[in-house]
C-alpha cells in the first residue's frame, strides 16, 4: 500500500459524491485518470481507491448502502437461515423433486395454523419460504445446467 495523500483523501470525497449521486455506478476515475475508486462491500458501501494499479486505501462505510434489506425482509432472512442449519443433517435439496418440495410447503402451512407459540408460527413461515426457496433455486440450477 502507499502512503495516504490529500489527493487520495480528496479524491475519495469526489468519488463519494459521484457514486451517492448514481448508485448504478461501479466505478469513477478522477480527471488526469491517475486514480481509481470502486465500490466494494456486501452493501456496496465501501470505496476501493486505486492509484497507478496499486490500492491506496479501502474506506469502509463511506457512502449510504443502496441494496440494505428492510428490516422485516432481514430478520426474516435470518429466521430461514436458522431453519435451513437446524436441518442441515438432513442434506441438500439439489435432488429433491418438485413434488417433494411442494409437500414439504403443504405440510408446513397445515401445521401452520396449529401453532402454540409465535416462535412456532414463525418457524412455520420460515419453513416455507425455505421449501420455495428451494424450488427457485433447482429450478435456477436446472436452467443453468441446460444452456
Amino acid at each position: 500500500m502507499k502512503q495516504i495523500t490529500q489527493k487520495h483523501l480528496t479524491f475519495l470525497k469526489e468519488a463519494a459524491e459521484a457514486f451517492e449521486g448514481n448508485d448504478r455506478w461501479e466505478t469513477y476515475t478522477n480527471e488526469e485518470k491517475d486514480l481509481i475508486a470502486l465500490r466494494y462491500g456486501v452493501d456496496r458501501d465501501c470505496i476501493k481507491v486505486i492509484e497507478l494499479g496499486d490500492e491506496v486505501a479501502f474506506f469502509a462505510q463511506m457512502i449510504s448502502s443502496s441494496t440494505t434489506p428492510r428490516q422485516s425482509v432481514h430478520d426474516f432472512y435470518l429466521e430461514m437461515e436458522r431453519q435451513l442449519q437446524a436441518n442441515d443433517h438432513r442434506g441438500g435439496w439439489e435432488n429433491r423433486s418438485i413434488e417433494a418440495l411442494a409437500a414439504g410447503i403443504t405440510k408446513n402451512f397445515g401445521k401452520l395454523w396449529k401453532c402454540r407459540s409465535h416462535e412456532e408460527f414463525r418457524r412455520r413461515c420460515a419453513n416455507i419460504a425455505n421449501f420455495t426457496m428451494m424450488m427457485y433455486e433447482n429450478d435456477r440450477r436446472e436452467e443453468a445446467e441446460r444452456k
